[in-house]
């Protein structure tokens, strides 16, 4: 439904002479995003996959576009689903992990070392999450049907890009088993693209992580990183299907 209505679109302003490619590619990045592009691409047959990451890694948008009335007609699409993740147990579980004041909320000062954020889950702004915004927001994980997503992420030492660093997403322990570990080596710009084990992925050419929370282990075969990185790390990363959020990036240095 949603491809349908941004072709509709797409084909209305195509028929209208007075608009030129500047203003379609405007109009078009309105309408499509990074990440609606990047979930396009992961439940597609494996032909019209490939030619939307191509034509997102080239950034043209219009031929984005046309790429999805291409899969409008395509009933070939695989659903991957969100993962089995219980909201209520969730929500418990991360306030026995990290509450531990008992004051039944998480504060700033227990936040240090998970990857949920005052930003994002405190709803009404007291200062502290409770179980019952865990509860909320895990739902709206689970609403969004959103089950696999393209991620990288680029990671620097001391201001430079690292190659061959091993990069774990490492699920919140509370989040349950359902939610699986993602990995990925950085290459010569630094850029990892983290996927699951091929043994959780739809097909072979897919290549994602799940929606979910996550604590970050970096290390490297050469370069001796911080503990703080790794084995005691404070790196944390949150995949969410509800904000559009800049592709993570970490910057480790020597302290």
């Amino acid at each position: 439904m949603l491809v349908r209505c941004h072709v509709e679109v797409l084909a209305v302003t195509l028929r209208n002479p007075s608009f030129n490619r500047g203003r379609l590619d405007g109009l078009a990045l309105k309408f499509f995003c990074p990440s609606f592009f990047s979930r396009l691409a992961l439940i597609l047959p494996e032909s019209l996959s490939t030619l939307v990451q191509i034509a997102v890694s080239r950034s043209t948008l219009i031929y984005c576009c046309l790429l999805c009335a291409m899969v409008s007609c395509s009933k070939q699409g695989l659903r991957v689903r969100p993962p089995g993740v219980d909201p209520a147990v969730a929500a418990k579980e991360a306030m026995t992990q990290y509450d531990a004041n008992g004051d039944g909320k998480l504060g700033e000062g227990e936040l240090t070392k998970t990857a949920l954020s005052l930003q994002l889950w405190d709803s009404n702004r007291d200062g502290g999450i409770t179980e019952s915004e865990i509860v909320e927001r895990l739902g709206h994980f689970i609403d969004s049907g959103v089950g696999l997503v393209a991620v990288t992420c680029h990671v620097s030492w001391n201001r430079s890009p690292l190659e061959g660093a091993k990069v774990v997403f490492e699920p919140e322990a509370f989040l349950g088993e359902d939610v699986q570990p993602s990995s990925g080596t950085t290459g010569p710009d630094g850029a990892a693209h983290m996927s699951m084990a091929d043994e959780f992925l739809p097909r072979p050419n897919v290549k994602g992580i799940q929606p979910g929370l996550y604590k970050v282990r970096i290390s490297h075969p050469q370069t001796e990183l911080p503990d703080i990185y790794n084995t005691n790390t404070t790196l944390t990363y949150e995949y969410s299907p509800l904000d559009t959020l800049p592709s993570p990036r970490f910057h480790l240095s020597k302290q």
